[in-house]
């Protein structure tokens, strides 16, 4: 399978993968300004944690190798997509490495928990991996979660994808095979409906972080509002109403996080322990690991925790209706509105 073994009798075993890659370097592909190599099959390995004993050796990377060849170093920025057989975009990776938000307890351990590196933009051939993971969630700023996270998305089904690589301007593309552990045995709707399960709740956790960062939005543009007319006796009417909007919004932040924690331990710390947020991104993360359709328990608490961020949906598009009104007030006090983002 285009791999080079080398071996001593019972005591090392090296790899030398993807001699493909080498057969396909030419001096006409070196020629041009960029090129992508044709992408190996991929197996979606089920890889294990070894316990006792360490071995000295290094396993492949757990996804699909990626090779491309740039003739020069690139000062721009490069994007690499996936895209399934649909031509949707599964995730998009990139020269510049992922910023943390900090919802862990170090940078350190943000970046680890990313588990990816960014493009290289040095000359020649260089690799990349492709960890089969789906686009991760958007996740709140400093919003701690005391377990996991989905910074990433749940595993692609095996099937057919597309590459693209995108550098200074121009597009390359190329097709890529990814083939099921041969020790699993699940059908393809079996593997689709662990995939789509997991996205809804990966959507779930988007649409709560959504909710936030809106919440903080209008409460920045109340509060400032409220600072720059503290000494107006005009508008006392109007400061007023803004505080206990202002309240509103942090009782309802308060009900879906955990806002005030500084670390991940103060979740569980708190009185009311973990808060919806923490929740839905634990049971993402546990419905995206492994392999196989979602069991009937989790399915019956998904729905429980769509149930109450619909509730707390509901309780913003009221607040909103609060701040329709109080933006009417501003405007008789030739006074600037509330942009609600």
């Amino acid at each position: 399978d285009n791999s080079l073994i080398v071996g001593t009798h019972g005591r090392s075993l090296w790899s030398f993968d993807h001699l493909s890659v080498l057969r396909e370097l030419s001096p006409s592909t070196k020629d041009t300004a960029a090129y992508l190599f044709a992408a190996p099959d991929a197996i979606r390995w089920r890889f294990g944690r070894s316990v006792g004993e360490k071995f000295s050796g290094q396993n492949p990377p757990n996804g699909a190798t990626i090779y491309y060849w740039l003739k020069e170093e690139q000062k721009g920025d490069l994007t690499l997509e996936i895209l399934d057989a649909s031509n949707n975009v599964v995730t998009t990776m990139s020269s510049k490495p992922r910023t943390p938000i900090g919802f862990g307890d170090s940078v350190e351990a943000e970046r680890r928990a990313f588990g990816e590196a960014a493009l290289s933009k040095a000359a020649g051939v260089n690799m990349t991996v492709w960890n089969w993971l789906h686009k991760g969630s958007d996740l709140i700023e400093n919003g701690k979660l005391d377990f996991g996270g989905p910074v990433f998305g749940p595993s692609a089904v095996p099937g057919a994808y597309t590459v693209r690589l995108k550098v200074d301007g121009k597009e390359f593309t190329s097709k890529l095979n990814v083939l099921p552990d041969p020790r699993a045995q699940f059908t393809e709707a079996e593997y689709k409906a662990q995939r789509d399960f997991a996205l809804a709740i990966r959507d779930d956790v988007s649409r709560l972080t959504l909710i936030v960062r809106q919440i903080r939005n209008i409460r920045e543009q109340l509060t400032k509002r409220n600072d720059l007319l503290k000494n107006d006796a005009k508008v006392e009417q109007l400061r007023k109403d803004s505080e206990a909007l202002v309240k509103k919004l942090n009782d309802l932040e308060a009900e879906m996080h955990n806002p005030s924690a500084e670390v991940v331990y103060d979740i569980l710390a708190f009185k009311g322990g973990a808060k919806l947020y923490s929740r839905i991104a634990a049971l993402h993360d546990f419905v995206a690991d492994g392999d196989g359709p979602p069991t009937q328990g989790a399915r019956e608490v998904y729905a429980d925790q769509k149930r109450e961020l619909d509730g707390y949906e509901m309780t913003m598009k009221k607040l909103l209706s609060e701040l329709a009104g109080l933006n009417g007030a501003a405007k008789k006090l030739d006074l600037p509105h509330v942009i609600a983002l």
